[in-house]
């Protein structure tokens, strides 16, 4: 019986190319988390003391109305504030400041059906909305269709639960609601 001698060798190691396959790999991995993360849009015009704002960002408008109770899934907003403190303009007389809002706020179906259920519970002053107050010239087709052909007999609610005040309406669609807040 013979042995045969195994001999093993060395691994070749080809240090630069592992190198840049396993930065590669990296990359692709960073690259890929990055792009599922969902980037919040915002963009702020202003044209003197008019800042007008449209926004995706769900932290931002909850600075303006109060999503603690209620978290939509999705917001979409445009805030407009015509500044009169005259703190970047000279104003020969500084006067209150005024802004509106317009905001979509999407639900996920339950979260939705309980807003509107405690909505419909609240005794409250009958509104006499008009849809077209609602009909904001920034909102998607799809909604703005669905605004339009919708229940004639519903006339909006007074906001309730966002901490809008007396200013505050709301409209609701199907798991979503339109936002109306003038100050």
């Amino acid at each position: 019986m013979s042995y045969r001698r195994l001999s093993i060798q060395q691994p070749v190691i080809i240090y630069p190319l592992a190198k840049a396959l396993l930065m590669g790999i990296v990359a692709i991995l960073l690259f890929s988390c990055q792009s599922r993360v969902t980037k919040q849009e915002e963009e702020t015009v202003t044209n003197g003391n008019v800042a007008t704002t449209l926004s995706t960002d769900s932290a931002e408008l909850a600075k303006l109305i109060d999503l603690t109770k209620w978290k939509p899934t999705k917001v979409q907003f445009k805030y407009i504030l015509i500044d009169n403190s005259g703190k970047h303009n000279r104003l020969n007389v500084p006067g209150p400041s005024d802004a509106r809002l317009e905001a979509v706020l999407n639900f996920d179906p339950v979260t939705f059906d309980k807003l509107k259920k405690r909505y419909f519970l609240v005794d409250y002053k009958n509104s006499n909305y008009n849809k077209q107050e609602f009909n904001f010239d920034w909102l998607d087709p799809a909604v703005k269709t669905e605004l339009l052909t919708g229940d004639s007999s519903y006339h909006g609610h007074p906001d309730v639960f966002f901490g809008l005040g007396p200013a505050g309406k709301i409209w609701f669609l199907t798991n979503k609601c339109l936002l109306i807040k003038n100050r």
